[in-house]
């Protein structure tokens, strides 16, 4: 394995300091000494996402940004809206939706990318994976090669770096990039919430990056919890996305290099 550690690779006006790795257990244990930075890797081998382990196979960007700052309210669900907005910029159209609070789906709900931020040792650290040449891990996942794209991992990988900083500088405007793309939207769900569990009707993600839910005591607003399920009572007419041909090279750069 070629480590790239404590190597200053790229200096840019948001980051410090990038380290990347061929391989590692998980970005959001490293310890880089100047901050802000992003720790890169080809291949986790012990990825973690909210709800569990994320596979973190060659093909991917798997990332964490560190920061020193406090996170804003709402933070996990501005950092999706940048993100979503953003990768669907990249694929030329909106394909992809935030199920709220942090991951990023196609129409068709297949997960995306998933977010998970943490605060700790006087740290903020904003974990981030996508998938983006990888084939995905479970028939509920997709990529964005699947999607047609076809550039690199580090151009996905600069995306969700950018987005996690533009976030923290500009959470409203990110979570009105979430509100707009609100894959619950409609949608009948079940929340796991830390008062019990909520079942109603999803009315969309407010201004602080909450999940409004039309319960029969009334409006919730949800600032946390884990989304057990939802459907939409019109799925069938949700537009599916269309599978699209995967190019027959590679393009150059979507593998990291191996030097």
């Amino acid at each position: 394995m070629f480590d790239y550690s404590r190597s200053p690779l790229v200096y840019t006006r948001r980051l410090r300091l990038i380290e990347a790795y061929d391989k590692t257990p998980s970005t959001m244990d490293a310890e880089p000494p100047l901050l802000p930075a992003a720790v890169l890797a080809a291949e986790q081998t012990r990825g973690r996402g909210r709800t569990g382990p994320w596979a973190s196979p060659q093909g991917g960007a798997w990332l964490t940004v560190h920061i020193q700052a406090q996170p804003p309210q709402g933070y996990p669900v501005a950092v999706a809206g940048c993100l979503a907005e953003r990768l669907n910029r990249l694929l030329g159209r909106r394909i992809l939706e935030v199920k709220w609070p942090n991951d990023i789906v196609d129409v068709g709900c297949r997960k995306l990318a998933g977010i998970l931020v943490e605060h700790r040792g006087g740290r903020l650290r904003v974990g981030i994976g996508v998938n983006v040449h990888n084939p995905p891990p479970t028939p509920h996942a997709a990529s964005l090669a699947q999607h047609g794209y076809q550039g690199g991992i580090a151009e996905a990988a600069l995306q969700a770096v950018e987005a996690a900083l533009e976030a923290l500088e500009e959470p409203r405007r990110c979570i009105a990039h979430a509100a707009r793309l609100d894959h619950l939207r409609g949608a009948e769900v079940e929340v796991e919430a830390p008062h019990g569990t909520v079942h109603g009707v999803a009315l969309g993600v407010t201004a602080e990056g909450l999940l409004a839910v039309e319960a029969p005591a009334g409006t919730l607003e949800l600032a946390c919890c884990h989304v057990k399920s939802h459907r939409h009572p019109a799925s069938a007419s949700r537009p599916q996305p269309r599978p699209q041909p995967r190019p027959q090279r590679p393009a150059r750069g979507t593998r990291a290099p191996h030097p």
